[in-house]
């Protein structure tokens, strides 16, 4: 190996080693930060698990089935436009005649011990309607309504704007995942690939057909695909 070639290939050696302090140090600082908001002490390890595992999701509607029957923010909004609807039909029940029934059983018996009437009974049902309509109370009841209204369609709409969010986010997560899945799959391929060159370069590199930077630059290819 020349002179130059050992040059260079100390330089690389020592850009790579500053790479590995560098991320070190991002790590370090990493557990710090995540166990300050955990409650732990800054000073604990973490072992994290770097393996990647192929999890499938189920079909996109069911998700969507899931996420509407279950989200807290949507079935929230659900209860109010409920209850709004409901009061827009207690507020239009001022509209309508009101009708009261009442009935009573009368029974009465009254024994005299002298007189020309000696004894006097009487008995039987009493039974009355009573029908009430408000002609006019200065459009308060009008105005009532159209609030209950306005009401009723504003808890309306913001429930369907949530769940349009809803799913609006679903969706692109979904799509998110199965693009990442993809990458997955093909950083796996460049990654195989890419140390089966870096064999082939460094065995080039020992009998002497390739140069070190050469090697180099698919040592770096190889490490590029890894870590990204």
């Amino acid at each position: 190996i020349s002179g130059v070639d050992l040059s260079q290939a100390e330089v690389a050696l020592a850009v790579a080693k500053a790479g590995v302090i560098r991320a070190e140090t991002a790590l370090a600082n990493a557990v710090t930060t995540l166990n300050t908001l955990i409650g732990r002490t800054v000073s604990d390890t973490t072992q994290t698990d770097t393996s990647l595992r192929d999890v499938v999701l189920p079909p996109l509607d069911e998700l969507r089935a899931d996420l509407l029957a279950q989200n807290p923010d949507l079935l929230a909004s659900l209860r109010e436009a409920e209850a709004a609807s409901h009061h827009v039909r207690t507020v239009n029940a001022a509209f309508y005649p009101r009708i009261a029934a009442q009935a009573a059983y009368q029974y009465t018996n009254n024994q005299n011990d002298a007189g020309f009437i000696l004894s006097n009974r009487t008995n039987g049902w009493n039974v009355g309607l009573t029908l009430q309509y408000n002609l006019f109370n200065g459009h308060t009841d009008d105005l009532a309504a159209q609030r209950a209204r306005l009401d009723a369609e504003r808890a309306r709409l913001t429930t369907e704007e949530l769940r349009t969010q809803l799913d609006e986010r679903l969706t692109m997560a979904y799509r998110r995942y199965q693009q990442a899945r993809l990458t997955i799959d093909l950083e796996r391929t460049s990654r195989a690939a890419a140390e089966r060159n870096t064999r082939v370069a460094l065995e080039q590199l020992r009998v002497g057909t390739i140069t070190s930077v050469e090697a180099r630059s698919v040592e770096q290819t190889l490490i590029d695909v890894t870590t990204r």
